[in-house]
């Protein structure tokens, strides 16, 4: 931003004459009052300038002199199916959704979803290769699935004592006996080792679980120590049923 030059980078300034934003944060900075910064053709004085000549009204257009050229009529008018649109219509830049601009399709080349072609679309695909037909073009159908790939598919491993040895194994069976190759052979794990000196000495040391109410075996103590005790007393059977 240039005060002396009267220049932004925005160029706001230079379009409309009117110091923007930045012009009048620098002018608060400097003490400068931005309405001398604005241009003279919002004066008055330039007003009075403009207008004070004398004017002279025009006459009726049906006393204007008639030219030989071509009549100008207005266009015709068609009316549109729907409710008429009253929002403005909007650029690209201007077209933002929570914060991310949307882009449009205007200039990107629409292909057919059938053959991916980009001279027709969905609706036209027959049409269009009935034009090639007529023609005299060949036209190969993509979905066409030739046999002869298959049998490289299938796992149909040959039997040496009916086939020769000659005869192509599969594409599958293949792959899978080169997989094999590459893996390492299978351990034979022999029998675990005797328990150590160290291991059979610290065993006894390992405290014993704490027996507690949620577990079954503290659930079936708990249950015969409350059935003993309200076996002598009517007090304890009206325990034990609450």
């Amino acid at each position: 931003m240039d005060l002396c030059l009267h220049t932004c980078d925005c160029r706001r300034w230079q379009l409309s004459g009117v110091p923007c934003g930045h012009c009048i944060a620098c002018c608060r900075e400097e003490r400068i009052d931005p309405e001398t910064l604005v241009h003279d053709c919002y004066t008055v004085q330039t007003y009075l300038k403009a207008y004070g000549y004398t004017l002279v009204p025009l006459a009726d257009p049906k006393e204007w002199e008639k030219q030989n050229g071509y009549k100008v009529y207005p266009p015709v008018f068609t009316k549109q199916l729907g409710r008429p649109k009253k929002n403005r219509k909007k650029t690209p830049e201007e077209k933002i959704k929570n914060g991310v601009r949307v882009l449009n399709k205007k200039g990107v080349t629409m292909h057919c979803s059938i053959c991916g072609r980009a001279d027709h679309n969905r609706n036209g695909h027959y049409r269009w290769q009935e034009a090639l037909i007529e023609e005299g073009v060949e036209v190969v159908d993509e979905n066409y699935d030739d046999p002869t790939f298959l049998q490289n598919i299938f796992p149909n491993q040959p039997d040496p004592l009916l086939d020769p040895i000659d005869t192509p194994f599969s594409m599958v069976y293949n792959m899978t006996q080169r997989e094999l190759a590459r893996r390492d052979p299978q351990r034979v794990h022999g029998p675990l080792p005797e328990q150590s000196a160290f291991v059979a000495a610290a065993g006894a040391a390992i405290p014993q679980p704490r027996v507690t109410s949620e577990m079954n075996i503290g659930r079936h103590t708990r249950a015969t120590t409350v059935a003993d005790r309200g076996e002598g007393s009517g007090r304890g059977r009206g325990r034990k049923r609450q």
